[in-house]
């Protein structure tokens, strides 16, 4: 399709007969970003139905509106209206013959997995040619910009958008984390990616996709030839295995790391791991790896980076030498003041929560107190795992996270049931700044450690329906400043 689309060819792209030629420059899922010119694709969502905002859309310029049979109904406009069965892969295909002429030359990576996505694109992101820019969980990054996003993954026509502009400024390599709720929700759909990463897979999200089974299922539809020609994929636990396995079936060229043995195409040796620092050789090459980041697990993060890098062109001893200037906001986040140590990670999971607690309990010879609580109208199975994980440290703070719309007295009971199953000790402060204030005042030497868990990079709190600002690693700083030693 031509750089030039109009309503005539959306319909036949959609299955229709319209003989309306007139031009469509963009395309929207929100009725607020409609401009003149455009088409408003109404989609249901879990409490209202896109359709209801028709009137909003042809007041800011709609041309024609698609939605499904329901939202058809629910219409009331003389504008074109186009019947489809998915709207949102009707959004996918419109905004890719409107947008992707515009971005034919740019190159997309795309990571999933559970834990490790961030901390992967943005070690990719340093290893491909500058400006690179990493989209996800810690918004739009490159250089010396960081604009914040509203989910991981955006919206399929937001993201195309956000391509065409990162385009015009001169880019031409962007690293994706692409979560589970964009694969069943086609976020993605259409998109083509010069290799896809898979991280690792455990218990998440299910109070969105319902079993583990399904957020498998949903992980995997990343590894089709549809979506790239190229996988990495971390081998290091079953889950790893399958995804291997089924890219290569799907006629992708897999490479594997590991980072716990030699059975990956990429693995390390000689590795050395503190609570602020990786040192180790990455094989097959024999090329030192140095990090300014802590946790083991970091180590297949570095390597499914270095290997994606690798499969489109052969990574340099520099490149790989460049990974220690990388840095990512609330993951293993280091934060000393007046000789007291802490760290800041978004571990929000049973597996990173464990992963994490672990790597830190075993590099931290004095007191270990965790600070950790559970988000609210999220996966409530989870919380009491993520409690038993935390227990291995002398004390367990629990305290609020985003409770959201939930009751977080229930919320932190949940979590205190795990630690408590687990033998672990826990005192329970509800105001998170009360917690991690109090938190602080029980180290007293270089060798203790306060770990803050759940929020990561975040900068507010939601309570109800209102995010308030707040900063994880601010307010710990102030209060190990505070603190001090004597």
């Amino acid at each position: 399709m031509s750089a030039s689309v109009t309503l005539s060819d959306i319909a036949v792209l959609l299955g229709h007969d319209l003989n309306i030629h007139l031009e469509i420059s963009n395309v929207y899922h929100n009725s607020n970003d409609v401009t003149q010119g455009s088409i408003f694709v109404a989609i249901a969502g879990e409490k209202l139905h896109g359709a209801k905002f028709i009137d909003s859309a042809v007041a800011n310029g709609a041309n024609a509106i698609v939605t499904d049979s329901r939202g058809a109904e629910l219409a009331n406009t003389s504008l074109p209206i186009l019947v489809v069965e998915n709207p949102r892969r009707a959004l996918a295909e419109i905004a890719s013959a409107i947008y992707g002429p515009k971005i034919k030359d740019l190159h997309l990576y795309g990571i999933t997995g559970t834990n490790g996505k961030t901390t992967t694109s943005h070690f990719l992101r340093a290893l491909l040619p500058q400006p690179a820019v990493a989209i996800g969980t810690t918004g739009v990054v490159y250089a010396n910009h960081r604009e914040e996003l509203s989910r991981t993954t955006p919206e399929i026509d937001d993201l195309y958008r956000l391509f065409v502009n990162l385009r015009d400024e001169g880019i031409r390599d962007v690293v994706m984390e692409v979560s589970s709720h964009a694969l069943v929700l086609e976020r993605v759909t259409g998109l083509q990616f010069q290799s896809v990463g898979f991280t690792n897979l455990t218990t998440d999200h299910l109070d969105f996709h319902g079993t583990f089974e399904n957020y498998h299922e949903a992980k995997s539809r990343l590894f089709q030839k549809n979506f790239s020609k190229y996988a990495v994929v971390c081998v290091d636990s079953n889950q790893g295995k399958a995804m291997a396995d089924l890219a290569e079936e799907n006629g992708l060229v897999v490479s594997t790391v590991s980072a716990e043995n030699s059975a990956g195409t990429w693995y390390v040796t000689g590795l050395e791991v503190t609570n602020n620092s990786i040192q180790c050789t990455v094989q097959p090459l024999g090329i030192s790896l140095t990090l300014s980041v802590g946790g083991s697990f970091n180590v297949s993060n570095a390597l499914i980076a270095i290997a994606m890098a690798d499969q489109i062109a052969e990574v340099s001893d520099n490149q790989i030498k460049s990974l220690a200037a990388v840095r990512v906001p609330g993951r293993m986040q280091q934060i000393s003041v007046n000789g007291l140590n802490a760290i800041v990670d978004y571990a929000h999971s049973p597996d990173a929560v464990a992963k994490v607690v672990s790597e830190v309990r075993k590099n931290t010879p004095g007191k270990l107190i965790v600070v950790i609580g559970a988000g609210g109208n999220r996966d409530q199975d989870k919380r009491p795992l993520m409690g038993a994980a935390a227990a291995i440290a002398d004390l367990v703070v629990v305290t609020d996270d985003n409770p959201r719309n939930e009751n977080p007295d229930q919320i932190r009971s949940m979590v205190i049931a795990g630690i408590s199953s687990a033998g672990g000790h826990y005192d329970e402060i509800s105001d998170r700044r009360a917690a991690i204030e109090y938190a602080a005042s029980l180290v007293s030497s270089p060798t203790d450690c306060v770990l803050v868990l759940g929020k990561g990079h975040e900068m507010g709190q939601q309570i109800g329906d209102v995010v308030k600002p707040f900063d994880d690693s601010l307010e710990l700083e102030r209060a190990l400043a505070e603190r001090g030693l004597s």
